[in-house]
């Protein structure tokens, strides 16, 4: 599995495209810059089959309505989180993100050849979620967890308590060299946060 990043939007979003040797791809928080998600798709000459969306927020889902409009494909998300993908306020569209496969927590998807799990971390929303692919021991991670740190928790429906022990209890039990690919900043790694996030030791 290849896997391309673009930044996106005013608050510098991780968007990732995951990408398989059919050309076939997956699409991880669109957050904006619809036309350059686009190009590098036509650039690589990859049809897109999905989109992955570990929480509701603007600036993670500002795509997305282009993204189907485009290209009629599907979007994956965690069903505690579906009132945040419902609300206009969070994701800043003029209509609500209708997600088409409301996962329950440990759910695991095969979508052509990528298969991966949906880990459900509320604490920084309602339904915070990360996309663990095991073949590839990569995580995503969303909002959850980044490099060093954690998401905030002043949001509505947000829980310091709750997501720290989400992680804890799901997220720090991968293998370390599990890699960390979040929603924004660097990646890192579970073995390297095990150690150093002073929110999680």
């Amino acid at each position: 599995m290849k896997i391309d990043t673009i930044v996106v939007g005013p608050i510098g979003t991780n968007c990732y495209i995951l990408s398989n040797d059919k050309n076939e791809a997956l699409i991880v928080d669109p957050g904006d810059h619809f036309k350059t998600i686009k190009s590098h798709l036509e650039e690589k000459a990859l049809k897109p089959l999905a989109i992955l969306l570990t929480h509701g927020h603007f600036d993670h889902t500002g795509a997305v309505l282009k993204l189907i409009d485009e290209y009629g494909i599907e979007t994956y998300g965690n069903k505690e989180e579906e009132p945040v993908f419902l609300e206009k306020k969070y994701s800043m569209a003029l209509k609500p993100i209708i997600v088409d496969h409301l996962l329950n927590d440990g759910d695991v998807i095969t979508i052509s050849d990528f298969t991966f799990k949906m880990i459900s971390t509320p604490g920084h929303t309602l339904g915070g979620a990360c996309f663990y692919f095991e073949k590839e021991k990569t995580l995503f991670s969303g909002d959850s967890l980044f490099f060093e740190s954690v998401g905030r928790t002043d949001f509505l429906g947000g829980s310091t308590a709750t997501l720290q022990r989400n992680l804890k209890e799901k997220i720090m039990v991968l293998p370390d060299e599990v890699r960390v690919l979040p929603g924004h900043m660097e990646e890192t790694t579970i073995g390297h946060e095990r150690v150093n996030n002073p929110f999680l030791v």
